[in-house]
């Protein structure tokens, strides 16, 4: 039997997780891959676009955020908590009269 990862909508949770502690333990790389795997399974879920950004932004890589926050604005315009992270990277821009 030959191992692999799987990703599915039962795994996306658990890989979200993964990430989200990752990401507190500032093992940002470790994030970003774990949060990628959140967006595998299901194109619907704005979370895991939006974590992506969110290691990005920690780890000060600001333009490479930017496609991410805008995959997650597109899956949910409603999630608010993306707009705060477009405004982080917005303000790295300098880019103070953005709406």
């Amino acid at each position: 039997m030959k191992w692999g990862q799987v990703t599915n909508t039962n795994t996306r949770e658990r890989w979200n997780d993964w990430g989200i502690d990752s990401c507190l333990q500032g093992d940002v790389k470790g994030a970003e891959y774990a949060f990628t795997k959140v967006t595998r399974p299901s194109r619907v879920m704005a979370d895991g676009w939006l974590n992506v950004a969110r290691a990005l932004i920690q780890e000060g890589e600001t333009e490479r955020a930017k496609p991410f926050i805008q995959k997650s604005l597109a899956v949910d315009p409603n999630l608010g908590r993306t707009y705060y992270f477009r405004a982080l990277i917005e303000k790295a821009d300098g880019d103070y009269d953005a709406r």
